[in-house]
């Protein structure tokens, strides 16, 4: 359960220093949310993970759940990822 909570530390500090990165450097702001939608899909695998080997059916509801939040999450960064790039463009 501590890698979990520390992997789900680093999503919304890499989020946070995108943004900031993507005035000064929009490569390094793009790196930043791919390495958070990395981090969203090991903390989903473990949960995958921690599913299979818990026989605890309230506790497998809880995962499935948050596995579904994290999903959306990642969802969100990616759309937040393409509209920075399409913002990019049309300034060209």
């Amino acid at each position: 359960m501590e890698i979990l909570r520390n992997i789900s530390k680093q999503i919304p500090r890499l989020i946070a220093e995108s943004y900031g990165d993507k005035f000064s450097n929009r490569n390094l702001a793009y790196q930043k949310l791919e390495e958070a939608m990395q981090q969203i899909s090991q903390v989903i695998a473990k949960m995958d993970f921690l599913i299979a080997t818990v026989e605890h059916t309230e506790t497998k509801q809880i995962f499935i759940k948050l596995i579904s939040r994290y999903q959306t999450q990642r969802r969100k960064v990616l759309n937040l990822k393409r509209a920075w790039e399409r913002v990019e463009e049309k300034r060209g």
